[in-house]
């Protein structure tokens, strides 16, 4: 049912971010989810499209091969609309998703998205990863990169958080683990009762 496909990187102009767009040629409309289902069983998360388009011809150059100048531009507000939005609601979930929207660009995100399905790439995922390590204490054993790659949504991320926040909290009690935001709530009232990481 598929004559001839494409991948291709595209930029959003207004969010900056690029996107794997597939381009399928093909008669059969029903095809996309099917193909779209079948990259995510057999492509790790960050090379799975993240747009399909479906087209009954390629354009072609005078050399027959794909003129990818003549593809059509992708809508990109599709993207977002692909899943029901869910809205974070713990305190991890909040503050991830603030630092998704700043690192992508996006106003809000489904708690769970892929982040490589919505403009995220390998050199973003490591500068989020950076942002965590500012705004909450990592034991690198528990969350890395590796980690954030295989588990690539908000609601991922808020467990991978906590669970590092449970295995610190195992390792050194009594020392309070706390994020960087909620340290600057705090007031020290006594330069000695309280020991932060």
């Amino acid at each position: 049912d598929i004559s001839n496909c494409v991948v291709i990187k595209v930029n959003d102009e207004e969010t900056k971010q690029d996107y794997l767009a597939a381009y399928i040629s093909t008669t059969n409309r029903s095809l996309e989810s099917h193909v779209k289902q079948y990259c995510q069983s057999h492509l790790a998360t960050y090379m799975v499209p993240s747009i399909f388009i479906l087209l009954d011809q390629l354009p072609l150059n005078e050399n027959r091969k794909i003129d990818r100048k003549l593809l059509p531009k992708p809508n990109f507000s599709l993207v977002q609309e692909q899943e029901e939005f869910i809205e974070p609601t713990t305190d991890e979930e909040v503050e991830i998703h603030r630092l998704w929207c700043e690192t992508l660009g996006l106003h809000k995100i489904s708690l769970t998205q892929s982040f490589f399905s919505i403009g995220g790439t390998s050199l973003l995922l490591i500068r989020l990863f950076n942002r965590y390590q500012a705004q909450f204490y990592l034991n690198n054993r528990n969350v890395n990169v590796s980690v954030l790659f295989q588990q690539p949504t908000i609601r991922q991320h808020a467990q991978c958080l906590l669970e590092n926040k449970i295995n610190l909290l195992d390792e050194h009690d009594p020392i309070v683990i706390a994020s960087k935001k909620q340290k600057q709530q705090w007031t020290r009232t006594d330069a000695t009762e309280d020991k932060y990481i």
